[in-house]
């Protein structure tokens, strides 16, 4: 089943490019290795440089942002007292 979607179409805009969606789309196929991202046994290669997913860097960075919120924090709620 098809549809037009928008009734209205302004003036500048050629109403024989009126844009149609299919209500009922076919099924498409996951991606591969969807249902394999959350408790894999192989959650992939170990971070080889500091800038590599879960290396000293990002772990770095991970602790100042939350080290500047928990100050952040602490300051606001000393000056609420």
């Amino acid at each position: 089943m098809l549809s037009v979607v928008g009734t209205w179409t302004p003036a500048f805009v050629d109403a024989a490019a009126a844009q149609v969606q299919d209500l009922n789309p076919e099924p498409v196929e996951d991606p591969p290795g969807l249902g394999n991202i959350v408790g894999s046994p192989d959650p992939g290669p170990k971070p080889t440089d500091a800038g590599d997913r879960g290396g000293a860097a990002q772990l770095t960075l991970a602790v100042v942002l939350f080290g500047g919120v928990g100050f952040i924090g602490f300051r606001i709620s000393r000056a609420i007292r």
